[in-house]
């Protein structure tokens, strides 16, 4: 692999991990948690969801608590279970009485109210209207309004009030006539709600810096081996010693003269003797030549003096 594909292919990489990392736990996981009250107790503080009320149940038009008034907390027959929450009278005046309670619905994404209902009909007067607030009571929306004539059955019902999120969210049941003589009862009211949960988030941490560290291929080498020198044989020839032969001395300029008179043969032999002697150290070519050239000239001599006898 060259050096331009390890660079490729460790860019690739990064950019694989950090879109992986992007898309993998970017998103708010949802949570669904209730505010409930199922009137467990004789009491306006119930709480039997998964997020606690603001506050108790408040009421409105009347300060006699849960135990008596035109709205109390009873236990009856009619209730779904056990205890529930009470509307209305015996030729009661129940105009502009109430009660409402407040839940902190701020990080909710949706919501919704729901409880079960029943009435109890003995006279034509009279009903109760369920609103919903999202600024504290500041304004209200009616979601529905029962009167107290119609189905006696245990009834649910069921609101979308996601709209009316925020911190003091507010349901009210407030009712309406006069010489009233019937009853609503209401039971296991609760507010459902998805939050963004921080606790179940998964939150995408940028990229840590990656540093890459990219493997260059070796750069070739080159071995130089010096060898050492071969041996040098350095032959020197000596330059023959002169010959003097018995017999007289020859001129000065020939150190190698054979004295008196030799015939051709003797003279060769010692010629040949000589070379041999001067030639010792001379590559064997050389020496094979010269053996050569003087057996010939040998051959030579004899047949001449063969013929001259």
């Amino acid at each position: 692999m060259t050096s331009g594909q390890f660079i490729r292919l460790g860019v690739v990489v990064v950019l694989f991990s950090t879109l992986y990392g992007v898309m993998s736990g970017s998103a708010y996981a949802g949570v669904d948690e209730s505010a409930r009250d199922e009137f467990a107790a004789i009491s306006y503080g119930g709480s039997d969801g998964t997020i606690d009320w603001t506050g108790a149940w408040s009421e409105i038009g009347e300060t006699d608590g849960p135990t008596s008034g035109v709205i109390d907390v009873v236990n009856s027959s009619r209730c779904a279970i056990a205890n529930c929450l009470r509307f209305g009278g015996d030729a009661a005046d129940i105009d502009g009485h109430g009660v409402w309670r407040e839940v902190d619905l701020s990080a909710a994404t949706s919501a919704q109210l729901t409880f079960s209902y029943r009435r109890e009909p003995m006279g034509p007067t009279g009903a109760v209207a369920v609103a919903i607030s999202g600024n504290g009571g500041g304004s209200w929306s009616t979601l529905t309004t029962y009167d107290f004539f119609g189905n006696a059955n245990q009834i649910d019902a069921s609101f979308d009030v996601s709209a009316y999120s925020g911190p003091n969210t507010r349901i009210r049941f407030l009712c309406e006539g006069t010489g009233v003589s019937a009853y609503l009862y209401v039971d296991d009211i609760e507010i459902t709600a998805s939050f963004l949960d921080p606790a179940s988030t998964t939150t995408t941490q940028p990229p840590e810096p990656t540093t890459t560290t990219t493997t260059q291929p070796p750069e070739p080498t080159t071995t130089t081996t010096t060898q050492p020198p071969e041996p040098t044989t350095t032959t020197t020839t000596q330059p023959p010693e002169p010959t003097t032969v018995a017999g007289g001395a020859g001129p000065p300029d020939a150190p190698n003269s054979v004295a008196g008179s030799l015939s051709p043969i003797q003279g060769l032999t010692v010629a040949f003797d000589t070379a041999v002697e001067a030639l010792t150290g001379i590559a064997f070519p050389a020496i094979a030549l010269g053996i050569l050239t003087a057996g010939l000239t040998i051959a030579g001599l004899e047949r001449r003096r063969d013929r001259t006898s």
